[in-house]
């Protein structure tokens, strides 16, 4: 029987800037306010490794870039044999619980695979998502507890996994700072909207960009703001070249300082083809943005349309910018809806809910 404090092997596949990454970094911060001893297993290091490393986190990285790597699962088995300190592994995301699990099994450590999106999403091909699904299944059944950052996920692997419905611990954020943002007050015809992540395929800021030209120049005070860069970045480029050169549009490198990048926008877009539990979209509605998102279930889970947001049919262009328009024309609409939104997130969101909710999970797991 573990003593106290618990320890805590965190694994993540890697450590640059990303949804997963970032709720990683936060539950550890706030378990070790809890007393936690925690552990941060990475294969791929990078920006937020180092920051923990910093203020004094234990930051292992074993590199590889593989899923069921042999030679990274007989180190993981190692460190487990050797250090005997750990009390239960927590595998973040797929890659990281493919090269944990099996090590902490053959270390009789309890072990909670956390879902931060299923891999066998819609960018996929039919033969690509069933082999993710026997590997989604598998990895279930290696695990001692599954939980789901939100209820359409869990529902999702319960039905489609044949397993037992997972636990869900409903995604958050450390609210301080996007508290603190001044209210929207927006005007008539002067907007600007925001995307603020990686430009990729599966988040679709070409839609956006689509959309936005087909309303700046009726609204000429209107702007449209990138924040994030990526591979479709070239791609936004063209398809903006006017309101670059007129100064309706601007496409920023990544900044850590998001807080600052969501208070110098009114209106946050986001068109994915597919989430998780959007923390881009909480960190907006706790800013008090208006958000815009496509209406696929993960989005919806969080944006009731027309209450704390509006939700636009997914992959349509025609939506995005009625949408785009209405903000534009109802100021009044935009500033109510907007700081509904806060209230909801602040309600449902906040990360203090979200670290005690694991660590009761840990204290259950180890009969504590």
């Amino acid at each position: 029987m573990p003593t106290s404090p618990i320890h805590i092997l965190h694994a993540i596949r890697q450590t640059t800037f990303g949804g997963g990454e970032m709720y990683v970094a936060n539950l550890v911060r706030a378990l070790r306010q809890m007393g936690v001893l925690n552990t941060i297993l990475t294969f791929q290091d990078g920006a937020i490794g180092q920051q923990l490393r910093d203020e004094g986190f234990e930051v292992i990285h074993y590199p590889t870039t593989s899923p069921f790597d042999v030679k990274t699962i007989r180190m993981v088995a190692k460190l487990l044999a050797d250090r005997k300190t750990f009390s239960l592994v927590h595998a973040h995301g797929t890659r990281a619980a493919s090269n944990v699990l099996l090590p902490a099994k053959w270390a009789h450590l309890p072990s909670i695979y956390t879902v931060h999106g299923w891999s066998m999403h819609p960018g996929l091909g039919a033969a690509q998502r069933f082999v993710r699904r026997q590997i989604e299944s598998w990895i279930c059944k290696l695990a001692t507890k599954v939980v789901c950052v939100g209820q359409q996920d869990a529902i999702f692997g319960a039905q489609t996994l044949n397993i037992p419905k997972p636990d869900v611990i409903v995604n958050g954020i450390p609210v301080a700072e996007f508290a603190a943002i001044p209210p929207l007050q927006v005007h008539r015809h002067k907007v600007t909207f925001g995307f603020v992540g990686r430009m990729t395929y599966q988040k679709y800021p070409e839609l956006l960009a689509q959309a936005f030209s087909q309303i700046s120049a009726a609204y000429p005070e209107a702007r449209l703001v990138f924040v994030g860069g990526g591979e479709l970045e070239p791609a936004v480029k063209e398809l903006l070249k006017t309101e670059i050169a007129n100064g309706q549009a601007e496409l920023r490198a990544f900044s850590q300082d998001v807080p600052s990048q969501l208070a110098s926008i009114d209106c946050l877009v986001l068109p994915s083809r597919w989430e998780g539990l959007s923390l881009s979209l909480i960190e907006g509605m706790v800013a008090g943005r208006y958000c815009i998102a496509s209406d696929i279930l993960n989005n919806a889970e969080v944006i009731t349309d027309g209450v704390t947001g509006t939700l636009v049919s997914i992959n349509e262009v025609h939506p995005l910018t009625e949408a785009m328009r209405l903000v534009l024309l109802d100021p009044e609409r935009t500033n109510q809806i907007a700081s509904a939104a806060r209230v909801y997130g602040l309600q449902h969101h906040d990360f203090a809910s979200v670290a005690q909710e694991n660590k009761d999970l840990y204290h259950r797991l180890l009969g504590l």
